[in-house]
């Protein structure tokens, strides 16, 4: 990661179009290669401003968003209290740790709240390594939904937080 501090926050609707950006960004560079030609398109869709949008204000979704400066650099998602539904770290930014901050934010943030049993997240095969250093465990085989492929992973709440930790 740059040197410069990495400021998190929560995101704003304001925020919707660099998000966007960053996570068709990623997911371009890292994600989508191995989907079929409608799995892409479905994917990338989903990463759309308009999605985006929707997402940020509705109730059940709690997002982060990292700034390096101006740029943004990381955002994370959390559907409801349990489901891990975005993390994405632009390139220069990967195994710096902030994946690891933006999720400890949300997942404290679940814990202290309405603790679920387990927290669960869809795991694209490029990301599997970093969400298992995360404390997720695969559950089950890959997975075709549509031409996208993705890893069900879990990770139990009961290990995580800093309730845990003390």
């Amino acid at each position: 990661m740059n040197a410069k501090v990495v400021k998190i926050r929560r995101a704003t609707i304001k925020d919707a179009q660099r998000i966007s950006e960053l996570a068709q960004a990623v997911a371009l560079q890292f994600i989508v290669d191995e989907f079929t030609g409608k799995g892409r398109a479905l994917y990338l869709q989903e990463l759309a401003p308009a999605a985006i949008t929707k997402r940020v204000s509705a109730k059940d979704f709690h997002f982060l968003v990292a700034e390096d400066g101006e740029a943004l650099v990381g955002v994370a998602a959390m559907q409801g209290n349990w489901h891990l539904y975005h993390l994405f770290v632009a390139k220069g930014y990967q195994r710096g740790g902030l994946a690891g901050r933006l999720w400890q934010i949300l997942r404290d943030e679940a814990l202290s709240a309405d603790p679920p049993r387990n927290f669960k997240a869809n795991v694209p095969r490029y990301a599997i390594a970093a969400y298992t250093r995360l404390g997720f465990k695969a559950d089950g085989a890959m997975r075709d939904e549509k031409g996208v492929y993705f890893q069900p992973m879990t990770c139990p709440a009961k290990r995580l937080g800093v309730a845990a930790a003390k």
